[in-house]
């Protein structure tokens, strides 16, 4: 039995943003997105909605700068409506080198046309400390 497609593209690109959040590389997800991509950050300076590939490239640049080791679980739930995937997961390790993180996530990926289109990012359980901290990080 095959997979819906969006289902298998945004599971790739989860991959791609959890080798990121462990010190990879940004290119292989910033080619997998649409040039209008459009995302959403709940905190930071991307905090809102953001707009392009080149701004993702910013945005996913510093997030490699912080020194992060956030380790993704596999995905609890996996929810898809057409051409939208949400996956809620858990992830935590370090950010800025050696702040202690843990998070649940919904991470909400629209695709088109074999791309990512659109993200936005939920947080569930983040302690306020960390969260203010991120908050005025940039």
């Amino acid at each position: 039995m095959s997979q819906n497609p969006a289902i298998e593209t945004a599971r790739r690109a989860l991959r791609l943003l959890a080798a990121i959040h462990q010190g990879g590389p940004v290119e292989p997800y910033l080619d997998l997105l649409a040039d209008d991509f459009v995302f959403y950050m709940p905190v930071g300076p991307f905090k809102g909605r953001n707009v392009g590939r080149e701004r993702a490239g910013e945005c996913y640049r510093q997030i490699a700068a912080s020194e992060p080791n956030i380790a993704y679980e596999e995905p609890y739930r996996t929810t898809a409506s057409g051409e939208t995937v949400v996956f809620e997961f858990e992830d935590g390790g370090t950010l800025f080198g050696s702040v202690p993180y843990h998070n649940r996530i919904a991470a909400s990926f629209d695709v088109r046309g074999g791309q990512i289109a659109a993200y936005r990012e939920y947080f569930g359980e983040i302690d306020v400390p960390l969260m203010a901290s991120m908050a005025q990080s940039g």
